[in-house]
């Protein structure tokens, strides 16, 4: 598996997952069926941040295969694969190596997830208000019936 799609997969999955869940507990805890624009942007910012922490040993290993092809030849990781490559790096070096750049990362998956934009939400936070207007609209007078 690519490193590109593996850190893609594991950051996306966990980010729309994280916001899913982290939404819907607001919800309940507040007892709204609607959060308002500043509990949707803290619930996409939480769950970027997070969606980062859990992708980041996938971000070293993106890092790593990528910065591979500049290195002299005596000095390159020579991964076959993206998970070969997580295997080697978390027995060779240990898993504290997978703590590089994690900072870094938290803090550019916290501001992607919330503003990729000057003033817009990311697709994170606008996710669901989408499928509840596309629902309202699917309901009409000419279609009774609920998606």
């Amino acid at each position: 598996m690519s490193a590109s799609i593996l850190r893609q997969s594991t950051y996306s999955t966990a980010r729309f997952g994280l916001y899913a869940v982290l939404s819907q507990q607001l919800q309940q805890r507040s007892g709204t069926a609607k959060l308002s624009t500043a509990a949707t942007i803290a619930c996409a910012g939480v769950a970027g941040g997070l969606a980062g922490m859990v992708g980041n040993p996938t971000e070293v290993i993106l890092v790593r295969m990528c910065a591979d092809a500049a290195k002299p030849s005596a000095e390159r990781f020579r991964y076959s694969d993206a998970v070969t490559g997580l295997y080697r790096i978390g027995k060779e070096e240990g898993i504290r190596v997978f703590g590089r750049g994690l900072s870094a990362n938290i803090v550019r998956s916290v501001l992607m997830s919330k503003s990729p934009g000057p003033f817009q939400l990311s697709k994170v936070a606008r996710a669901h208000p989408r499928k509840r207007c596309l629902a309202d609209r699917a309901v009409s007078k000419k279609n009774p019936i609920r998606p």
